[in-house]
């Protein structure tokens, strides 16, 4: 459930973003048997600090083919609203269990 809270943060960080070029991390790595894909962003806020928010955690279940991970990385593009001509970065880093 999304709490009100969650959807404000949502609708700030999408107007924060609004044109702005950002570098995509996406981390992925094994816990307990959970399978962590984290997406996390980097962008300058208006007065030039840099700013590090993580847009989604996500247990893949599994589930680690390219085209897996590509669709996950679009979705949460889609769902902030950023287009990937945006990305300046992308980086990945994946730990081992």
């Amino acid at each position: 459930m999304v709490t009100e809270g969650t959807k404000k943060q949502k609708s700030f960080l999408e107007k924060e973003l609004s044109g702005k070029f950002v570098h995509l991390k996406v981390d992925a790595c094994i816990r307990v048997r959970v399978n962590y894909f984290a997406i996390n962003i980097h962008y300058f806020a208006k007065d030039g600090t840099v700013i590090t928010t993580t847009l989604s955690v996500t247990d893949t279940r599994n589930q680690h083919a390219s085209v897996v991970l590509q669709k996950l990385v679009l979705d949460v593009l889609n769902d902030f609203e950023i287009e990937k001509k945006r990305l300046y970065v992308l980086l990945t880093t994946m730990h081992p269990a």
